[in-house]
């Protein structure tokens, strides 16, 4: 959960600090996938899906709940009216059939009185209000959301009930930008959702409270709050951690309990055995008697033997961890002994180069400096981590722009950005991917730009499928001249980049698509320690300014 929450933060303030408006339009911008971009109108829509699906059960068909609608109607029951009607609403509006569901809302409301208790008047006058939100028919909204304000500013309404409706409430007049009242409410609501809501109810609070902060520009108060949203989720991750444990040491108590019982069970047929055989006559008796005294001292000895086997196998099974980690330890010191003399190389080399007088000379060290970085970030990547057979590409190519970044002064007005999954690769292709990385970016940043104008580089790493992944660079400068031929290219870069392509399997492609596009497609090797669930499936974007 922390890091959920902490990477979103962390760009989040720093798009704050850097480009407000940018900030403002992201957070406005619909069909955000993390938690802290949801609505109360999708939270409120969540909790009222289609048959109690809060509840953890399977929701039924909407036939059915037509069924239940038209009984409810029969029997001219008001409340199970309009709650069935809308959630059979919430059911359309998941199968995207908005109309059906709107002319059926109409439908009810035209046709049926709320009922008079404060409590089904609460819950319907909620959920219209939430409905016509999010169907952004804001006058009827309107409506219900001054009718619901004058029920949950009674006092003798009980807290608890008036928590779940003022967020209701407070989304409507952030939807139709009412700022000033959506915070008014947020002021008054924070001590009842202190008191008498849930850590998922103050959640929602603060997350409404960034929204209004952000939309005011009162940034400071929305990285409060922001910090505020991430503690909640802490909580709500602990308890539910804690949950599970409880939940995992009653299972484990059950089942002793059960292996105890059965145990006793044993004892009790073999004690009621014992008895039957006392009644016999004396040679009989003697005869059982020296019988089970045989068995017990079996079951003993056996006993002892599979302890003696179970120590045994601990002590194997100790050394063999003992070896395995002696390994580990040996190649993570081999690692950092190849990273430490490519790093000597490249200061032996930049040492060389405050001799060199000329300039050909020195750039081609440079380059040399840049590509031996690449294959010693791989070597640091991997005795700092404890997988050893494979490198996370998403921090590696991270790492390696970043250097790059600080390599070139002249790139201050270019920005870098990576859009890379996180797939994880073998030594062997690592290293081609970093050299054919370096040279692009380096060649971009060097060639593809001139000072007075603002670039961009894009760097993807994708799987395509199961078995194929795509490696690109593009990037928006002034692209290869139309007669370029690779064929026919003399560069000790082009060279390189082809020559590694091919030892990736793949073929390097070249095209002018508003600037310089590479691609490469390229087979995945299959590693057998690979660990599938190590990373998240969705990808990662991250944006690196020169």
């Amino acid at each position: 959960m922390n890091n959920i929450l902490l990477k979103p933060a962390i760009s989040f303030i720093f798009l704050l600090i850097f480009s407000p408006p940018l900030a403002s339009k992201l957070l406005a911008s619909p069909g955000k996938s993390h938690p802290l971009y949801d609505t109360a109108q999708n939270r409120t829509r969540t909790q009222n899906d289609v048959g109690g699906a809060r509840h953890g059960t399977e929701s039924p068909a909407i036939s059915d709940l037509q069924n239940e609608l038209l009984i409810a109607e029969k029997k001219g029951n008001d409340q199970a009216t309009y709650m069935t009607a809308l959630t059979i609403a919430n059911a359309l509006n998941e199968k995207n059939q908005r109309q059906d569901a709107a002319r059926l809302v109409d439908r009810i409301v035209a046709g049926y009185k709320v009922p008079d208790n404060i409590t089904d008047r609460l819950n319907i006058y909620s959920k219209l209000l939430d409905f016509y939100t999010g169907e952004n028919e804001l006058t009827k909204a309107k409506h219900y959301c001054e009718l619901l304000l004058l029920l949950v500013n009674d006092a003798k309404i009980n807290e608890g009930l008036k928590v779940k409706p003022f967020h209701i409430i407070i989304n409507y007049f952030i939807i139709t930008k009412q700022y000033a009242a959506a915070k008014k409410y947020l002021e008054s609501t924070l001590p009842m959702n202190i008191r008498a809501g849930t850590i998922q109810d103050r959640r929602i609070l603060f997350e409404s409270y960034f929204k209004v902060d952000t939309a005011t520009r009162d940034y400071k108060s929305a990285v409060v709050h922001l910090t505020n949203v991430k503690l909640m989720y802490d909580s709500i991750a602990r308890t539910n951690v804690l949950q599970k444990v409880r939940n995992v040491q009653m299972q484990f108590e059950t089942e002793k309990k059960e292996r105890d019982i059965q145990l006793l069970r044993t004892s009790n047929k073999l004690q009621l055995n014992a008895l039957e055989k006392s009644n016999m006559t004396r040679n009989v008796t003697l005869l059982g008697v020296l019988l089970l005294l045989i068995i017990v001292g079996l079951l003993y000895n056996r006993y002892r033997l599979k302890q003696e086997a179970n120590l045994e196998i601990s002590k194997k099974n100790l050394s063999l961890e003992y070896l395995l980690s002696e390994k580990e330890w040996l190649l993570k010191e081999i690692h950092h002994r190849v990273k430490n003399n490519l790093q000597i190389v490249i200061s032996l080399l930049n040492t060389q180069s405050l001799y060199l007088d000329n300039d050909k000379a020195l750039e081609a060290i440079r380059e040399s400096q840049h590509r031996m970085f690449s294959i010693s970030l791989i070597h640091q990547k991997l005795y700092q981590t404890e997988n050893l057979t494979c490198i996370d590409m998403f921090d590696y190519i991270t790492d390696l722009t970043g250097y790059l970044r600080e390599c070139f002064d002249t790139a201050k007005n270019i920005l870098i950005m990576l859009e890379v999954e996180p797939i994880c690769l073998d030594v062997a292709q690592a290293v081609p991917i970093g050299l054919i990385l370096n040279e692009a970016v380096t060649n971009a940043i060097k060639h593809a730009f001139t000072p007075q104008i603002k670039g961009t580089i894009v760097i993807g790493l994708n799987g395509i499928d199961n078995e194929n992944i795509k490696l690109s660079i593009a990037d928006n400068g002034k692209g290869l001249p139309h007669d370029f031929n690779i064929a026919d290219c003399n560069s000790l870069g082009m060279s390189l980049m082809s020559g590694l392509s091919k030892q990736l399997g793949g073929q390097l492609k070249l095209s002018n698509e508003e600037g310089l596009y590479m691609q490469v497609i390229f087979s995945k090797k299959i590693l057998i320690s690979e660990d599938n669930d190590r990373f998240d499936k969705s990808a990662l974007i991250k944006e690196i300014p020169c």
